[in-house]
């Protein structure tokens, strides 16, 4: 290793810093000068990017076959679970390179606190333990062994509560993710979901306390939002907002000038301003008349019958090459299921408590240690329907067991006395009562 801090050859092919970690840059592709305190650009191969988006983590890893994108919730805490997802876009110039490079990319491995998952499955659970160690906050990526990318995550060393009711947005972008708050597992289920338009929203990132979703519904303007978890479904009224942004000409020289035509759908019957943001993600290719970051505030008497309302910017070429500019639009009411809550800034409505829940009275036990799986029971297939637990300190799943059946265990993220319920297939349920301890 160099003491200067510049990079050196590894198996021909790629250098390594100081710091042990390989970065993937191809020698042909870098002097053998280049100083591994100048951090490379967020298109270099092998860095990685992380940024905060409507409630999610989204950390990007560059590398020679193409981009591995990873979305994690952003309020990661010790003793959670969570779930993520993995995205690939692999490079190439036609459909066979594009298809070869993506097989590349599946093969790549994500670990965090020694938990791994390969790209290929494309989602990412992993638990994260009571005790926060610099290990457990690290994530990498790599490729047949060999480390390509780190990310630090967000991982709050202090255990989080839970909400204790659902607090759901009452509109939101097509296209974009959507944050919902609640007492989520933090486990994707399949018997769990969040429909926009009566359209599934496919999650992204799911923790304790909220799930972000993506909005792929194809309704625009005023319809609904229903969001179920452990068995309970709340539902409440949604505007879906379109925005779509065009120009005649999308690659231009030094000089020449076009018109970006932006339209938002779906503002029919607003009754306060909309905060609309455009900004310039190409400021050295393209220059948009008002600024790189320009907000507007669209105002309800500006919208037309039908709900579209529209806007033009002039642009100008700096220097050849295409260009991206992107249109975002802040939605602020939320809804509990009994109806929307205000705004920020405005005062809250507030909603009837909902009845206490009725006691449930145990009609099994189990023991169990802190952070270890336990393994209650297995039912049969035609017996079992589903598991579930309102505590978050008590994790529990169910999988095929071995011979057959259906395998029903829980986990404790902390010492106490939980409850949790199967219910079978005829309707009845097993209430279970777990003390766990510390190991």
């Amino acid at each position: 290793m160099r003491p200067d801090g510049f990079w050196h050859v590894v198996e021909d092919d790629y250098y390594r810093c100081p710091d042990g970690v390989t970065r993937a840059f191809r020698v042909r592709d870098m002097p053998t000068t280049q100083p591994c305190k100048s951090s490379p650009t967020s298109n270099a191969l092998g860095y990685h990017v992380g940024i905060n988006v409507n409630g999610l983590f989204v950390a990007t890893c560059n590398t020679l076959q193409g981009k591995i994108k990873v979305n994690l919730p952003d309020d990661m805490a010790a003793g959670d679970t969570v779930s993520g997802t993995v995205n690939v876009e692999p490079a190439g110039q036609n459909e066979s390179e594009r298809g070869r490079n993506n097989t590349e990319l599946n093969g790549y491995v994500i670990e965090v606190g020694g938990q791994k998952t390969s790209v290929n499955g494309k989602t990412l659970p992993f638990m994260i333990p009571l005790t926060i160690t610099p290990t457990m906050k690290l994530m990498t990526i790599s490729n047949k062994g060999q480390m390509v990318c780190t990310s630090e995550l967000p991982i709050s060393n202090t255990p989080q509560p839970a909400p204790s009711q659902f607090t759901i947005p009452t509109g939101g972008q097509a296209g974009n993710p959507l944050e919902i708050k609640g007492p989520f597992k933090g486990v994707f289920s399949p018997d769990d979901f969040v429909k926009i338009g009566g359209s599934i929203a496919p999650p992204l990132a799911e923790s304790p306390r909220k799930i972000v979703v993506q909005d792929t519904s194809n309704m625009v303007g005023p319809t609904k939002i229903e969001c179920q978890e452990n068995g309970s479904t709340t539902e409440c009224p949604f505007r879906n907002i379109e925005i779509k942004l065009s120009a005649p000409k999308l690659d231009l020289i030094r000089g020449e000038r076009t018109t970006l035509h932006i339209v938002v759908s779906g503002l029919a019957g607003i009754t306060k301003d909309l905060p609309l943001q455009l900004v310039n993600q190409s400021p050295g290719i393209i220059n948009m008349n008002g600024g790189v970051t320009q907000n507007i505030a669209i105002n309800p008497s500006a919208v037309p019958p039908n709900g579209t309302w529209s806007i033009d910017r002039p642009l100008t070429g700096i220097q050849a090459g295409s260009f991206n500019i992107t249109g975002t639009v802040t939605w602020d009411d939320t809804c509990n299921g009994a109806g929307p809550i205000a705004a920020a800034g405005g005062p809250a409505a507030q909603p009837t408590p909902p009845p206490a829940p009725t006691p449930l009275t145990p009609t099994d036990t189990a023991s169990g240690e802190v952070c270890k799986w336990i393994n209650y029971r297995t039912y049969r297939v035609d017996e079992f329907k589903r598991v579930d637990s309102t505590n978050s300190n008590l994790e529990v799943r169910n999988g095929s067991a071995h011979g057959g059946g259906t395998a029903v265990e829980f986990h404790c993220k902390a010492a106490g006395t939980f409850i949790f319920t199967v219910t079978k297939d005829d309707g009845t349920k097993d209430v279970v009562s777990v003390t766990c301890t510390q190991p």
